[in-house]
């Protein structure tokens, strides 16, 4: 049976694969009881990329990353999907409509991907996804909603 699909960010697979972090034991229970329940997970090749700079050059732990990327060669469970063009100049729109907000770049193209897919849940610990009104799995104290009013890039119809 096929649940929900869940957007997976870098924060979210960093603590998956790095039995030191602090939310490893959460993220890890999480992850195993939503594939139970049939969840699937998308995420972006610009994730991958955040995913390979933080455990390759800010943690010096590459061969993470190399035994990471050669599991999802295989996943059944876990889609990988590539920003377009289009996409990229969404969230640079995105970003000059936030600019109180502190998002990355990164973040700013998995909210558009996100919207264009029909997915309205982050698997993460960034509350960036909650400010940009996603649903947070799991759901802490910071992930509490702001106000933010409804996006809609340039061209399409709200």
């Amino acid at each position: 049976m096929i649940g929900a699909r869940w957007f997976a960010d870098t924060s979210a697979w960093c603590s998956i694969i790095d039995e030191a972090d602090s939310s490893h034991i959460e993220m890890r229970t999480t992850y195993i009881e939503a594939i139970q329940k049939g969840t699937l997970f998308v995420t972006s090749k610009l994730v991958l990329g955040e995913l390979y700079t933080l455990l390759g050059a800010r943690m010096k732990q590459a061969w993470r990353f190399w035994a990471f990327h050669e599991e999802l060669r295989t996943s059944q469970v876990i889609s990988v999907l590539d920003v377009s063009p289009k996409q990229i100049e969404a969230a640079f729109d995105l970003l000059e409509h936030r600019l109180d907000k502190l998002y990355s770049f990164v973040d700013a193209t998995s909210f558009v991907l996100m919207r264009d897919e029909a997915i309205h849940t982050a698997f993460t610990l960034d509350h960036h996804f909650a400010q940009e009104g996603f649903h947070v799995v799991p759901a802490r104290a910071e992930h509490v909603h702001e106000s933010c009013e409804e996006y809609v890039a340039r061209g399409q119809e709200p």
